[in-house]
């Protein structure tokens, strides 16, 4: 078997290997958007407008816009599509992720099989770029810097693309098996973080000089999604990420690249998400919360996590986790975000938009009913950690 195949199937049976997790309370979704017949390949939430990318049993790839709030499929009847589309993906094969630009005008997306890295430019829903890569596109994060950092699996790389120029600029080898990746750069700090999925361990980067500065052992087997929260005085301390046969989420210390203990989430979580919006706890603090979507493909049961981290007030003391509380669900979770569908302010600590009040959700792909993407309101679940919306 060749090396391809042998990481295709790793990646695709990960769920297969896995411990029996501890039972949870459960939650009902609140609704789902159906596109009929597709496999959900990635879900990306840009102001109150959910990306989706989509593909169909004959390999068609298509793009697509919901309106979070009315919860409706938007664009026009594309040939071929099973939904309303902003566009096909043509030359794409097994597309693994999705970005967008922060004004929502532009999207990045990487083709696993073809080694491609597309450029979508959403105003006029056409494919302005087809830069090449490398093998095995499976992640990939877009630097302040003009930059697009993207995860090269079978190449065992991250590949940098300098948009200046529409060309690869330079790789970084990393560990065996890079999966996911997710950029902290703020202040003095230029770092990316990839879970190296196959060796068990965390490629930390410097995003400004373009190098892997260092590779730390992994707090657990199998480490896969992974998420920072930049320009917030909390979130930007850790980069949290999930590991698929442990069944835990761990973090990692910003500035000393030290990992806490880790905390049991749901049976097989396949995303992490951090809130970009904040709660204040039983004791008044503003706090954000870490979402977990748990596929439990392994023993029917699926589920969502959410974790109310302790954070630190300097670089030299450590915390641990607050509370983590897990509820099962009967749809087998995947790729998922966050929305927040009234973000209309900010606050000193978090200038981005950050108040939700009581309008937000998790929209996640569901393995069990191909094409659903369930919505689950979670306002409910935060009340059983003790915390409220920030208002």
């Amino acid at each position: 078997m060749s090396r391809f195949f042998r990481v295709l199937a790793i990646l695709a049976c990960v769920s297969f290997i896995l411990p029996a997790a501890s039972e949870f309370s459960n939650i009902s979704k609140s609704g789902a958007v159906i596109i009929p017949g597709a496999s959900i390949q990635a879900l990306k939430t840009c102001g109150t407008k959910v990306f989706v990318i989509a593909e169909l049993r004959n390999n068609r790839v298509f793009l697509h816009q919901i309106d979070a709030a009315t919860r409706k499929i938007e664009g026009t009847q594309v040939p071929n599509a099973t939904a309303p589309a902003l566009l096909e993906l043509p030359f794409l094969s097994d597309p693994k992720s999705l970005e967008l630009s922060p004004d929502c005008s532009t999207a990045y997306v990487p083709g696993f099989s073809d080694g491609n890295l597309y450029i979508i430019n959403l105003l006029n829903k056409q494919i302005v770029q087809k830069i090449a890569v490398g093998k095995g596109s499976q992640d990939l994060a877009l630097s302040s810097t003009g930059k697009v950092f993207v995860v090269n699996s079978l190449d065992n790389e991250v590949a940098i693309v300098d948009l200046s120029t529409s060309s690869v600029k330079s790789k970084i080898p990393v560990g065996n098996v890079p999966t996911s990746i997710a950029l902290y750069e703020s202040g003095a700090y230029f770092r990316g973080f990839v879970t190296n999925f196959q060796d068990d361990s965390i490629s930390v980067l410097d995003t400004f000089n373009d190098r892997e500065i260092r590779r730390i052992p992994s707090a657990g087997s199998r480490p896969f999604a992974i998420a920072t929260a930049v320009h917030t005085m909390l979130g930007d301390l850790y980069a949290y990420y999930v590991t698929s046969v442990d069944d835990s989420l761990n973090r990692i210390n910003i500035t000393t690249l030290e990992i806490d203990t880790p905390v049991s989430v749901g049976n097989t979580p396949r995303a992490v998400l951090l809130s970009n919006y904040a709660y204040t706890d039983p004791n008044g603090n503003i706090v954000q919360l870490i979402y977990t979507a748990n596929s439990g493909v392994s023993d029917g049961r699926s589920g969502i996590s959410l974790s109310l981290p302790a954070y630190i007030a300097s670089s030299a003391e450590r915390a641990e986790f607050h509370k983590t509380l897990s509820w099962g669900t009967s749809e087998l979770l995947d790729k998922a975000t966050v929305v927040c569908l009234n973000s209309d302010k900010g606050t000193d600590l978090f200038p981005n938009p950050v108040t939700c009040g009581q309008a937000n959700e998790l929209w996640a792909a569901n393995l069990a009913n191909r094409g659903e993407i369930a919505i689950y309101d979670i306002k409910s679940m935060a009340r059983e950690l003790g915390v409220r919306p920030l208002e």
